[in-house]
Order: C-alpha cells, then sequence, then structure tokens
C-alpha cells in the first residue's frame, strides 16, 4: 500500500479523534456566572453623566455672573470618608450667601440673599486667598435648595425627576428619598418629593461609592 495514503488515513483518523475530543470537552463546560451585566455602560444617559460629574459647573463665569458672596475658610468633613485633597498644597474655602435669581433667566424673579441655599466648597491652589474672581481653585462641592439661573446645567432644583433620569439614566442608588448618581469618585445626591427635586448636593470625593452604605451621612442631608 502507498505510504503516502497509509499517513492520509492516519491524519484523517487523528483529526476526528479530535474533533470529537474538543466536543466533549465543550459538552462538559459550564458558562460562567456571576458576573454583572453592564447593560448601561456606554449609553446616552451614561455618557451625559460622566460628562456633567467631570465639570458640572462652570465656577469662573458662576463667580463672574454673581459679582459677590460672603466667603470664608470651610472645614472638611470628618472621618476617612470625605472631600478629594489635589495634591497640591492649598486649602479648603467656602462662598455662600449669594444673589438667588431663581427661576430660568435674570428677570423672572427680583433677586435675594439667602443664607445656606447656594454653598459652594472650592479648593484653593497655594496659600493665600487672593480676590473673589481668584481662578487658582477646583469646586469641591455645591450644595443648593433653591433655583438659580447662575447655575446653568446645574439649576436642578424644582426639576422634574423623570426630566433627570431622562438626562442621566436609571443606573442609580435609591435611599428613601433620595437619588444618589456616582461614578469615578465623584457623586451627586438630589432629594425629591412629589417627584419634584427639592435639594441636592454634588461633591469630589476621596473614595469611590459602590452601595447606599458607601454614601457618607454628610452627603444625604442638608
Amino acid at each position: 500500500m502507498n505510504s503516502t495514503y497509509v499517513l492520509s488515513i492516519f491524519l484523517a483518523i487523528e483529526m476526528a479523534g479530535a474533533s470529537a475530543g474538543i466536543s466533549n470537552l465543550l459538552a462538559h463546560v459550564k458558562p460562567a456566572t456571576g458576573i454583572k451585566k453592564q447593560s448601561n455602560a456606554g449609553s446616552p444617559g451614561q455618557r451625559n453623566l460622566l460628562q456633567f460629574l467631570e465639570n458640572p459647573l462652570n465656577l469662573v463665569q458662576f463667580k463672574k455672573a454673581k459679582g459677590i458672596s460672603n466667603n470664608g475658610a470651610a472645614k472638611r468633613p470628618s472621618g476617612a470618608r470625605t472631600y478629594h485633597k489635589p495634591p497640591e498644597r492649598g486649602f479648603y474655602y467656602e462662598y455662600f450667601n449669594f444673589p438667588i435669581f431663581g427661576k430660568d433667566k435674570r428677570g423672572d424673579t427680583p433677586p435675594r440673599e439667602a443664607l445656606g441655599d447656594l454653598v459652594v466648597v472650592v479648593y484653593k491652589f497655594g496659600q493665600t486667598v487672593g480676590d473673589f474672581y481668584d481662578t487658582r481653585e477646583v469646586l469641591i462641592e455645591i450644595s443648593v435648595k433653591a433655583r438659580d439661573c447662575d447655575l446653568m446645567q446645574m439649576n436642578l432644583v424644582g426639576q422634574d425627576l423623570k426630566v433627570i433620569t431622562d438626562r442621566f439614566g436609571t443606573d442609580y442608588i435609591k435611599k428613601e428619598d433620595l437619588i444618589i448618581f456616582h461614578a469615578n469618585k465623584k457623586v451627586l445626591v438630589l432629594s425629591a418629593s412629589d417627584g419634584m427635586v427639592q435639594w441636592f448636593r454634588y461633591a469630589r470625593l476621596n473614595f469611590d461609592i459602590g452601595s447606599a452604605s458607601d454614601v457618607p451621612e454628610w452627603l444625604m442631608k442638608y
């Protein structure tokens, strides 16, 4: 018998056996379990949320619009779970008692001063405060319980929650009357009543949030 023919038969038998072995192996392989499905990853809502959390407010433009506020040193929340701290030397500083214009554009209502209705915490780089328009700072936290057109995209008080979830998606933590959006050590906490936002707090943190138990108490109250 031709040796080449014998070799061809042998290789065919080997390949058939290997194929059968692989089929038997695959038949016993079970699908992986316990993997969380990231169904909203890359969705328009998730992209909108990430953009908002990264750049919620143009601080320079906001302060230029306001022109004035009370201000002073800010106290960092105590405990391990607290504010983000940039590596550069600096200190936390607070702006408050802004003139509040309300509604959606200036002229809708007369401006008013509302102590505590709009509070901004920044981290100032260096050792001196500088003037009100100093730009050597980064936004750390903002707490709001009034409508104010100068907040631009952060003018969330009074908005229907459905409008917000249509914008940011439904991948959030729910705790009592709070809706908590979070990503990349940044968090937006919204308090709602009858489907409308009553107040909110945004903060840059030094830790990631994975569940409701990770959200510090100081962020869940006004």
